[in-house]
């Protein structure tokens, strides 16, 4: 499935250019937490986050350990961020080097971090491999977290919490630098054609809890615990597209949804879905899989035209739905995707058919 999601993020890149790799350097000025620290570049203070290092959340055990930790590390040290993405709020999320040292590394193989896997994707074998190796190291040697010989992650402490009395929604700090919020009390409740879904199948559909991104854009029913982060797209002269995703793999299934917003270039909506197919086409042939798009008909939703296709005989089912929008001189596009490697899986007609643009 970590293939697939690649393919599916690939084609977003290759729909709207490409994405340049970033590098900013500059001094850490302050430790916040575990994870965060803010790095002064060229008059500005920058707030980095690490982003393959997961330590304790604040209020959890060893939190303030992974705190003294990171600023014996970096605390008024050079450093050199490499991130692919500036969100709102000048909150990056970026892999952190000290004289050369991988410091989310670091933070793993000391012991008061675990490795963060939604981002594993992003490297190579070989570094996927050392990171591994580094967690397990530290479990070995019983380093800081692992003298607990259970010990939560701060996914799962986040996820617990959020369910626990009178608490209503959980906020997951994204990428963008907004909160990205969880309607626990409101999963129950579904849209006129999430509830007509349900109805069609005689297998119970899960009981999913709303997402909906900080801003109100648009809401999908789609399991918890999922990843999100946001990159810049540079397109022609000098201008950016900004893209917000998010995804989640859960029972063999990998869900994602993307939202962008950025200049208007002077495409019609036709050539707009035809470099989507194209896309497509590209990074299915990239990754070696014979996969096979076939288009439907075409769909409204409040304002927005869009695509279905479905996808098929490349070791994966599902569909995917595309909706452009162009408002003056700004294009708005929503992108929606589900993969199964279960064979008519109707778990992927209820998330296409939950998702609503407001």
């Amino acid at each position: 499935m970590k293939r697939l999601l690649s393919i599916l993020i690939l084609t977003i890149f290759c729909s709207v250019l490409s994405i340049r790799a970033n590098t900013i350097q500059g001094r850490v000025a302050e430790i916040l937490d575990g994870k965060t620290m803010t790095v002064e570049n060229t008059g500005r203070q920058i707030k980095v986050a690490l982003k393959l290092a997961a330590p304790p959340e604040i209020d959890q055990p060893f939190a303030d350990v992974a705190r003294v930790h990171l600023s014996g590390l970096v605390l008024n040290r050079q450093v050199r961020v490499e991130y692919t993405g500036l969100g709102a709020g000048a909150i990056l999320m970026g892999r952190v080097f000290c004289d050369d040292r991988d410091i989310g590394l670091q933070m793993i193989r000391d012991g008061v971090a675990w490795f963060d896997r939604s981002y594993e994707s992003e490297l190579t074998e070989a570094e996927r491999q050392v990171y591994a190796n580094s967690e397990q190291a530290a479990r070995n040697e019983h380093r800081g977290i692992w003298q607990d010989p259970s010990p939560v992650a701060p996914w799962e402490w986040r996820q617990a919490n959020a369910v626990g009395p009178n608490k209503g929604s959980v906020s997951y700090s994204s990428a963008a630098g907004k909160p990205v919020t969880i309607d626990k009390a409101s999963s129950i409740k579904t849209s006129g054609s999430y509830a007509k879904a349900s109805s069609s199948h005689k297998t119970e559909t899960p009981k999913w809890p709303i997402f909906s991104p900080s801003g109100n854009l648009f809401s999908v029913h789609m399991p918890g615990g999922g990843h999100d982060f946001a990159v810049e797209v540079e397109v022609e002269g000098g201008r950016s597209i900004k893209a917000n995703f998010y995804w989640v793999n859960h029972l063999r299934i990998t869900y994602l949804v993307m939202w962008a917003s950025g200049p208007y270039l002077n495409q019609t909506l036709q050539k707009l879905f035809d470099r989507t197919v194209d896309a497509l086409n590209d990074a299915s042939a990239t990754h070696g899989l014979p996969c096979e798009f076939t288009q439907e008909k075409d769909i409204a939703m409040s304002g927005y035209t869009g695509r279905r296709y479905k996808v098929r005989d490349c070791y994966f089912n599902g569909a995917i739905r595309n909706y452009f929008k162009i408002e003056g001189k700004t294009l708005k596009v929503f992108f929606v995707a589900v993969m199964s490697e279960i064979p008519d899986d109707p778990a992927v007609r209820e998330f296409l058919d939950s998702f609503v643009i407001n």
